[in-house]
């Protein structure tokens, strides 16, 4: 199961290296800006002072945000490459790291938004990177979580294929059923799960006071 891990791993960090210079124009960047509208629509009615972007990519989310005042920002990706476009385009204004989602390298407690944002399908350990995620949150913290969506029978379809290879490192795509229960195994409360496009979804969650 390790082995088979750090292979999906692998897999993802060569795949998006080689992606990040045209990542934005990228079948996998367009689909996360079709996310982008909804994540600021739900933005704009909380107050936070911190955000982390698990699987922050080149930064492109972190960017729309960081002209707000007192905020403190944050971004993890498995990809040098990502990395070092996201910390160009942010030019010191956010703490932007190379890293793993399984093993964040921030203290308990220190957000007040998680980000996740097209990249939940690439953990080969799902339920330890939400975990992660709410060791990382506040109190009463929120759970941004969007992702690609697809109905049965073709989800399994896709599923399936997977066992013959996908180069870019992709572990599995979930069901809202499952989701959910990842959401609510790992302690999290106030759970909504909802279709934002034929093949996106976004779900939000809270940490527990």
């Amino acid at each position: 199961m390790f082995k088979k891990a750090n292979l999906h791993k692998e897999k993802s960090k060569a795949y998006f290296d080689q992606l990040a210079a045209r990542y934005e124009t990228s079948g996998n960047g367009r689909h996360a800006s079709t996310i982008y509208p909804y994540l600021f629509e739900r933005l704009s009615h909380l107050f936070y002072r911190s955000i982390l972007d698990v699987g922050c990519g080149t930064g492109e989310v972190l960017s729309k945000i960081v002209g707000q005042k007192d905020l403190f920002l944050a971004g993890i990706d498995l990809s040098p490459n990502m990395i070092s476009i996201a910390q160009e385009k942010l030019k010191g204004y956010a703490d932007i790291r190379v890293g793993e989602a399984e093993e964040l390298p921030w203290p308990d407690n220190s957000f007040d938004v998680i980000l996740c944002l097209d990249s939940f399908h690439h953990y080969p350990d799902p339920l330890k990177v939400l975990a992660e995620i709410r060791r990382v949150a506040k109190p009463d913290g929120q759970l941004f979580l969007a992702d690609f969506w697809a109905p049965a029978p073709f989800r399994q379809i896709m599923n399936l294929s997977l066992h013959y290879g996908w180069g870019d490192g992709t572990v599995q795509f979930y069901s809202k059923r499952t989701i959910c229960r990842f959401l609510k195994s790992a302690g999290f409360t106030g759970i909504q799960w909802g279709r934002i496009s034929y093949n996106a979804y976004f779900a939000t969650a809270a940490k527990p006071i």
